[in-house]
This record gives C-alpha cells, structure tokens and sequence, in this order.
C-alpha cells in the first residue's frame, strides 16, 4: 500500500511539473533549476521544447551544470531547445567557469542575450565566438577574465560600479563595439571617448574594434598600453603615444591599417611578445623622439630590430634649448599643506605619483594650487605637462 501511494506521488509530482513547464512553454519562456533539469524536460517535451526563446535557471549551481548551458540549443538548429536565444541566472553567485559557452572552436552562436543580476565574475574566454551576443546584464559583476567576449555582437557594453579587476581586452575582437560606458562611482575604471582606461589613465585596457576614427592620441597619463588593447583594430591607420613606455603583448595583433606610429617618450619603449603580429610593419612610418635610446641606438640591437619598417624616422618635439626656456617652480619644497606650482607657459596638466608609480593626485585646473592635506608624509614625484614639453620634480611631504 505505501509503495502503491509512493509511487502516485512521485507521478503526480512530475505531471504537474510538466504541466507547469507546458503553460509556461506557451508564452516562450521557462524557468527551470538547473541545465540537467532543463535537458530532461526537453527530452521528454521535444514538441514544447522546440519553440522555447528564453530560460531562467532558478538555482545556484556548480560548473559541471554551468558547463552544459552551452549544450541547450547549438548552431545547427536541432539541440534541445531550437529557438533558444536568451538565458538568465537568476540566482548565480560567483564565477562562471572559463570557456562556458565555447568549445573545440565554435561559440554558442544562438545566444544573444545573458544576464545574471548575481554573478560576480566571467571566466577566461567565457563567451568566446558568441558572435551573435548583443546584450549582457550584469550588475554585480566585480571581476572579468581575459578575453571573456571575444568576437561578440555588442555595439555598447556597460560595466558595473561593482567592477574591480579586468583581465587582457576582453572586448578582443567585438567588430561592432564603438563605446564602452563604466558606471559613475566606479573607483578602478573610466572611460574617455569610449575608450576602456584604469581610474588613472594611465593604462589602455580596451580600444573598442569598431570605432571608425582613424587617429588615435593617447592622453598624457598614459604609459602602459595592456595585452591586445588594440587588437583588431583595423580602421586605426596613426598612433600617437606621448608618454608611453611600455607595450604589452600583442597589443596592436592584426591592427592591418597602421600607417604611423609616434612614440614621443625620452625613455626607452619596452615591448612585449607579438605586439606587431598581423601587421606589415614594413608599411609603417616609425616616430621616435630624437632624444630616445632606440634612436641614438640606430635602432640595431634594441627592441625595434625584430621589425623591417617603412622608415624610422627622429622627431624633434621638443628640443633641449626650448624646453630649458620654460621656467617651471614648485614650492615650497619641503612642503606641509599647498604646494604652489609657477610656470611662464600655460600648465596642460599636474600629477602627483607615489613612490610606487601610482598617480595620487591630478588636476586640470589653471589654478596650479595643490592641497596635499590628504597625502601621507613622503616623498612625490610631481609631473608638470604643458603643451610642449614635460618637467617633473621630486617634492617632500611632510605633517
């Protein structure tokens, strides 16, 4: 008798969860717990299954169950759910797992739309070849691994103020993406002319592959430029890199348009591996500031002799005599509060890094009055940009 009542219950309870799942199968739409579980009721409802185009996975699961999410419809039209294009985790936390969405080389091409109002990290190569992704909503995200949304159909992606740390471009290879919007508030990122930087500028982590302008001129701040920020970047035909010094691997791979290229440091550039693969560097006018040591080097010997250029060519853009004409004074030095900044050419820009490389203070501002209250006793490094040339001194903080 109990195991005749047992076994009425256990069909009872799968009938009205795949009578559930048909009235929600109706509208397009179905909610279910985990991937296994939304595989099994596919095999069982193939009719209602087929016109299914959005799911909400209600649990939080492990990555085995991540894995298969990718394995719910595939690029041929004849996986479990045919007209599958959305799905939602409605109650993931942590990590998806590296690759969740790609496989020996092909991408869940079916997939458009991914939100997750819980996640907060996308694995390595996540979304890899998504090719037809257009949305993600991710408002609690805090960390994204390199390479997540490569070759994905964005035009705009937004990232949370909950974002911290960002692997290599994971943007590679977005064709269509011309703008990327950091939420305000967000103390490790920003954004200029749609252009990914770290809060300081001082490094490029993504330049969106399908703006159209042909010219790109670094900010001032701007030293490093991160793995593949360029990459695939083909409408990019000039870049001028005022104070960069250091270029990280394959950070222009397949910019094929590069015509010019102007380095306009002192300093030695070091380049990483492959930051030139993909490119005819032979159709490329190279521009190294006169007083560089690549230059003086005749270039043999250093990091450039790996590339046949168009041509290499010393620039003058600032000479010695002119930049010793502009008189710059800062004080008082040692100085306790308000550091004064006297210049006779107009200031473009101050900064005050740390000992560690980190800029601590900036400002735009013509006033050229610094209040270091906020700074710890210490030593500064003050940077002092005008339109011509830049000067910098070492400045003593002191309670």
């Amino acid at each position: 008798m109990k195991t005749k009542l047992l076994k009425c219950c256990v069909i009872s309870f799968l009938f009205h969860i795949m009578f559930y799942g048909l009235i929600h199968a109706q509208s397009g739409s179905i909610d279910f717990t985990s991937a296994v579980e939304a595989i099994t009721w596919a095999k069982a409802n193939k009719v209602a299954a087929a016109d299914i185009k959005h799911i909400t996975i209600t649990g939080n699961n492990d990555a085995a169950d991540l894995l298969k999410l990718r394995t719910l419809n595939n690029n041929s039209g004849n996986g479990y759910f045919k007209s599958l294009e959305s799905i939602e985790l409605s109650a993931q936390t942590g990590n998806i797992p590296n690759a969740c969405f790609y496989e020996h080389y092909h991408g869940a091409q079916w997939l458009k739309r991914f939100s997750a109002s819980n996640l907060t990290g996308i694995g390595s190569w996540a979304f890899r070849f998504c090719t037809n992704l257009l949305e993600v909503d991710l408002p609690a995200l805090t960390n994204i691994g390199a390479y997540a949304f490569y070759n994905c159909n964005f035009t705009t992606i937004h990232l949370p103020i909950s974002l911290v740390s960002i692997d290599a471009n994971p943007f590679l290879g977005c064709k269509n993406l011309t703008n990327i919007i950091v939420s305000e508030g967000n103390e490790y990122f920003t954004v200029e002319n749609g252009i990914l930087y770290n809060v300081d500028k001082t490094l490029l982590i993504a330049y969106p592959s399908g703006k159209t302008e042909t010219t790109y001129n670094a900010p001032n701040t701007v030293a490093s430029i991160g793995c593949n920020s360029f990459g695939i970047c083909t409408n990019l035909s000039s870049m001028e890199l005022l104070t960069v010094v250091n270029v990280n691997d394959w950070a222009s791979e397949y910019c094929s348009g590069l015509k010019t290229i102007k380095f306009k440091t002192s300093e030695i550039v070091n380049l990483g591996s492959n930051v030139f693969s993909g490119v005819t560097t032979a159709n490329i006018d190279l521009y190294l500031n006169e007083k560089g040591a690549e230059y003086k080097n005749n270039v043999n010997g250093n990091v450039w002799k790996d590339n046949t250029w168009k041509s290499i060519n010393a620039e003058k853009y600032s000479s010695i005599s002119e930049i010793e004409k502009i008189k710059v004074s800062v004080f008082p030095n040692p100085v306790k509060n308000i550091l004064h900044i006297e210049s006779n050419e107009e200031i473009k820009q101050i900064s005050i890094y740390d000992m560690n490389a980190k800029i601590v203070l900036q400002t735009n501002n013509a006033g050229n009055n610094l209040d270091l209250n906020t700074l710890s006793s210490g030593l500064y490094v003050v940077r002092i940009a005008t339109f011509s040339c830049i000067k910098t001194e070492r400045v003593l903080k002191i309670d």
